[in-house]
């Protein structure tokens, strides 16, 4: 066989493995071009999908930034308002404390009497204030006169010479076991929840 002459067995053999070559080649290209369309529509989607997600986390830092605003800005109020009341109640003391040496402060404590006497609902009571104040037969009087025109009863007051340590009364039965308090901290004391739902009230209106 002189090797200078073509081999149709050997070039179809060569030309057969060529065109395989290219075959596989071109499906190799098509796969890769199909492999490269599925990993970028994945990634698309891997994208939205983190995308979504950091802005739920966005979303909830943001709304747990604003509860937490609300929260110290709701604190703020309350420790505003706490101390605004306590001014209150503080400057009510003071103004209290200041009527002791007022004409018709006297007029004061009988209602204050009365009020304990109907409280305490005793056909007998002894009255208590402070060393600071006075209490007359006569104010016991009007006390009387009163508790009868307000309730129809006809009682006995007896004042008591141990005196109280702050402003105002203290209308007790004759035993002391039972006592209706009616000194000026207690009697704010009493006003102190209304006057902190007044201002809770404000307080939510102005927010």
């Amino acid at each position: 066989m002189n090797a200078g002459n073509n081999n149709p067995l050997l070039e179809g053999i060569i030309a057969n493995a060529r065109s395989e070559a290219e075959q596989i080649l071109a499906k190799s290209v098509v796969e890769v071009t199909d492999l490269e369309k599925v990993y970028q529509q994945k990634a698309a989607e891997a994208r939205k999908v983190e995308d979504r997600i950091l802005e739920a986390q966005l979303d909830e830092i943001s709304r747990k930034e604003e509860s937490l605003l609300r929260n110290a800005q709701r604190k703020s109020s309350l420790l505003k308002g706490d101390r605004l009341r306590t001014r209150v109640m503080e400057s009510v003391t003071r103004k209290m404390a200041d009527l002791m040496g007022e004409t018709g402060y006297g007029d004061i404590l009988v209602g204050w009497i009365a009020e304990g006497a109907i409280g305490l609902d005793h056909d007998e009571a002894m009255v208590r204030c402070s060393f600071k104040e006075e209490i007359t037969p006569l104010m016991l009087e009007k006390a009387l006169q009163l508790v009868q025109s307000k309730t129809g009863r006809k009682i006995r007051l007896t004042f008591s010479d141990n005196p109280l340590s702050a402003q105002g009364v203290v209308v007790s039965s004759l035993d002391g076991k039972i006592a209706y308090n009616n000194q000026v901290a207690t009697r704010i004391t009493r006003y102190d929840r209304e006057l902190k739902e007044l201002m809770e009230g404000d307080t939510c209106k102005a927010e």
